[in-house]
């Protein structure tokens, strides 16, 4: 998988939920938002955050709980919870910097 430079949002950080999972049925690509499978309709088992931040890239395979990221409802909470935190810049930020290596300005 080749990946460009980061699409630029007006967000601090970019990211998107992604799984290296193909389809166990067809063996095709997910896609969507929830990942799905567009000819069988399966989901992916397990996801990850691909995160861009300051020109770097990072992957989250877990949440600050150590638990994987085994649904499209925990990875994107998970991606709303870093992007709020970095946001606001609250002291809370310093769980992202611990999830990714991210450092906050």
């Amino acid at each position: 998988m080749t990946y460009t430079s980061p699409p630029v949002h007006n967000l601090c950080m970019t990211g998107a939920v992604r799984t290296m999972e193909k389809c166990p049925v067809c063996k095709g690509k997910f896609q969507g938002e929830p990942l799905r499978c567009p000819e069988c309709k399966t989901a992916p088992r397990r996801y990850y955050l691909d995160l861009w931040w300051k020109g770097e890239r990072h992957r989250i395979f877990t949440g600050r709980d150590n638990y994987a990221l085994d649904s499209w409802e925990r990875a994107s909470r998970l991606l709303t919870t870093i992007r709020e935190s970095i946001d606001r810049g609250s002291s809370q930020s310093t769980n992202a910097r611990l999830w990714a290596g991210i450092t906050c300005s």
